[in-house]
């Protein structure tokens, strides 16, 4: 006959973002040193779309490691998000700083290029994103949505990209 495929208990709840929360609230108050701690925290806060939460984490990520470049760019990416998708100088800012510790991060530099296209430079940001795309290193996830970007760019701009992409 048919068997009880949950063999009459229930199966054990996955685990929620909000009792993930709690667990690195409680986490950060016996340790409020723990910076990869206040990291995870900012991008819990981040998932829910609380970014002002998400953003003091970062900073308190940010003020126990001061020279991760990842911190500033993540917090920046927030900014970003938190202004409807606008580099606000606060988010330009935070990508500067990440790339005076790593001159390569790739989210700061494409949110850099994006605020060019944003203040109408739209040649400049393509510059930027071809750049990033040719360092990026192979079957890269997020260089497929950068190449289409920078695509639609160049055709909305009527500029010719032959030879320009990797």
């Amino acid at each position: 006959g048919a068997t009880d495929a949950q063999g009459g208990g229930q199966a054990p709840a996955l685990p929620t973002v909000d009792g993930m929360i709690d667990r690195l609230v409680q986490r950060l108050r016996a340790n409020p040193e723990d910076a990869e701690g206040w990291r995870m925290l900012g991008w819990s806060y981040a998932s829910q779309g609380r970014f002002k939460e998400a953003t003091a984490a970062y900073q308190d990520a940010i003020k126990r490691q001061p020279e991760n470049a990842d911190l500033y760019s993540a917090r920046g990416q927030i900014l970003v998000r938190a202004g409807n998708g606008v580099v606000s100088p606060e988010a330009a800012n935070m990508f500067d700083e990440a790339l005076k510790r790593d001159n390569a991060d790739p989210r700061a530099r494409f949110f850099l290029g994006l605020r060019k296209e944003q203040a109408g430079d739209g040649k400049a940001a393509l510059d930027d994103w071809i750049s990033i795309l040719q360092g990026a290193p192979a079957g890269e996830p997020w260089a497929r949505d950068l190449r289409e970007r920078v695509e639609h760019l160049a055709a909305e701009l009527k500029i010719d990209m032959a030879g320009r992409l990797p």
